[in-house]
């Protein structure tokens, strides 16, 4: 088996990468709404001499066989990004003006900026670049492996393509998963950080802000509420993390409105201690509420709202799967770097299925910000390991 590697690692090429990346970040993909970006990796696996499909929840799959048809290897990455619709996703390159940039003005040589291309057109890139690298050199790996382009990973989408990929015919046939997303050189993540996605919402009667003054206003409910949240000392042991990522409410500056809402990121690397850090998130909130209701007049409510939960876990540092990808990036001259990540792995881990978050390779800045960019240099050091592990990997036998 060794001897298809260098064929494969030949047929890597830094600007086809570069290519696909671009292509892939230029193509809009809001979660729930990534059927462009699909239809454009389906075509490319298409090309590649893959047989793609679509699947009801949008994943984009498409079976290798190998050596051995099961338990399968799914090698992966996520369709989506956290930018609206609207958002303009046009990369500027070297030498282009750019309104991205932290410090708009011309892109220097070797940067790409946009919102997007990163995270994750490049881990979209590195998986493709791989396909396409074992197509070509007609390569025969250990095992079978299901290539994956899944929804839902941002935000509020609760890794739903990676949740409908195990619940359907293909979960009980995976014995491995690795998705391509990380953005440290030489990273593999073998610890998934649990996480809670709450939206709480408060109501009132509404009115008019002069004639109504003193009444229930839920948009000051919520504020002081996430102020109680902001207060909060998280633990640093275990590393617990929380963030008010989005609020809103109201339709107009002299009206009470009658509903607010805030949406609340909760994480730790326990999930012990994920549900303590809950328990005193939901304590504050209520409090806020309280306190707040108890000076104004009006009926009031608030509710709490679960958006999503991702499990937390860890695969061993001595499972096949974690040796395999620690020797495949070892063997680029790569040190290994680790730490816990919240990825569609979390999901397989949760079930006790071995998996890992791999690097896409290069450099990248701001992540999850319009001001994101991407260094390529070095990249093809972290895609060869990638098809490394693709060639190499031998799991054990499906005993589910």
């Amino acid at each position: 088996m060794n001897d298809a590697i260098e064929p494969v690692l030949a047929g890597l090429r830094e600007e086809r990468l570069l290519e696909l990346q671009l292509r892939y970040a230029e193509t809009p993909a809001p979660t729930f709404d990534e059927s462009r970006r699909a239809g454009v990796v389906a075509q490319l696996w298409r090309e590649a001499g893959l047989d793609p499909h679509i699947d009801e929840a949008g994943n984009v799959l498409a079976l290798r066989p190998g050596v051995r048809d099961e338990p399968l290897l799914v090698v992966s990455a996520h369709l989506d990004t956290v930018f609206p619709i609207d958002q303009d996703v046009t990369v500027r390159r070297p030498g282009d003006w750019c309104d991205y940039c932290e410090t708009p003005g011309v892109v220097p040589e070797g940067e790409y900026h946009g919102p997007g291309i990163s995270d994750c057109a490049a881990g979209l890139a590195s998986v493709t670049g791989v396909i396409e690298a074992l197509q070509a050199a007609r390569a025969v790996t250990p095992s079978s492996i299901l290539f994956a382009a899944v929804v839902g990973e941002e935000g509020i989408g609760d890794l739903k393509g990676t949740r409908h990929l195990f619940a359907s015919d293909w979960g009980p046939r995976i014995g491995a998963f690795v998705t391509v997303d990380i953005g440290v050189r030489g990273a593999l993540i073998h610890t998934g950080v649990a996480s809670y996605r709450y939206r709480f919402t408060f109501r009132g009667p509404g009115g008019h802000a002069w004639d109504n003054f003193g009444r229930y206003n839920p948009l000051h409910a919520a504020a002081r509420a996430a102020g109680k949240i902001a207060m909060y000392s998280a633990p640093a042991e275990p590393r617990t993390s929380y963030n008010v990522g989005i609020i809103g409410g109201g339709r107009s500056i002299n009206a009470i409105p009658e509903s607010a809402f805030f949406e609340l990121d909760l994480r730790c690397v326990d999930p012990g201690g994920l549900e303590a850090a809950a328990a005193h998130i939901l304590d504050l909130v209520r409090a806020g509420h309280e306190e707040y209701a108890a000076t104004v007049d009006g009926d009031s409510s608030y509710a709490a709202e679960m958006l999503g939960y991702r499990p937390g876990g860890t695969t061993p540092w001595d499972d096949p799967l974690v040796a395999a990808a620690c020797q495949a990036i070892e063997a680029e001259g790569l040190v290994v770097r680790t730490g816990p990540a919240s990825t569609d792995a979390n999901i397989p881990i949760g079930l006790g299925i071995p998996a890992v978050a791999f690097p896409w390779g290069g450099s990248e800045r701001n992540l999850h910000s319009v001001r994101e960019s991407f260094r390529p240099k070095g990249r093809l050091l972290d895609v060869r390991a990638l098809a490394r592990l693709a060639l190499t990997y031998r799991g054990p036998q499906l005993t589910r």
